[in-house]
This record gives structure tokens, C-alpha cells and sequence, in this order.
């Protein structure tokens, strides 16, 4: 889906590129207000999007975990599955068991 591909592809952009150069350098952020922080916000969103697995009826797809890049990541993942409407109750009784596990 070119939506999930365009969201994907900021999200790493963000991640990997601007991200690092705009708001973990050492220094002072070059960035002016909450600009960093808004920065950091759309950054979450993203990953949260790809989290979700994107696509057009916008339900969560459990089997799209490409937004899964870290641990936390991961917990986030079963947290928001547990939480996610529409999903059968053996999905939502699994990402609770993960979730508590995790």
C-alpha cells in the first residue's frame, strides 16, 4: 500500500536522519521553541502508525509488525493490540498475556 510505504519511509527519515542531527546532538538544538519537541512528537506518531500496521480501513493488523524496531517498541505493540477494537478476544486475551509478561 503506497500510504503504508510513504509513512515507512518518513519514519525512517525521521528516525535516522533528523532526528539524530536535530535533537540527540550534544549540543544545543539548532531548533527554536517547541519545535524539538514537536519534532519528537511526529517522530512517536509515525512509529506509532507503523506500530498499528497502517492501512486503509485503519483496524489494527496484528500481523503487521513492521513498526516493532525496538523492545519497547514491542511492548507497545501488545499494549495497544490488548486495547485495540475490532480484534477477536483470543488476540486481545494473547496481547494481554504479552503485555503483563513484557
Amino acid at each position: 500500500c503506497l500510504r503504508q510505504s510513504a509513512v515507512r519511509s518518513l519514519f525512517y527519515s525521521m528516525r535516522e536522519v533528523y532526528v539524530p542531527l536535530l535533537i540527540e546532538t550534544s549540543e544545543k538544538s539548532p531548533l527554536e521553541g517547541r519545535l524539538s519537541d514537536c519534532l519528537v512528537e511526529l517522530d512517536a506518531g509515525l512509529q506509532a502508525s507503523l506500530r498499528r500496521g497502517l492501512v486503509a480501513r485503519q483496524n489494527f493488523e496484528e500481523k503487521d509488525m513492521t513498526g516493532i524496531v525496538t523492545a519497547a517498541d514491542e511492548v507497545r505493540f501488545w499494549d495497544d493490540l490488548k486495547n485495540a477494537n475490532g480484534v477477536s478476544d483470543s488476540a486481545q486475551e494473547r496481547a494481554t498475556a504479552f503485555a503483563d509478561a513484557l
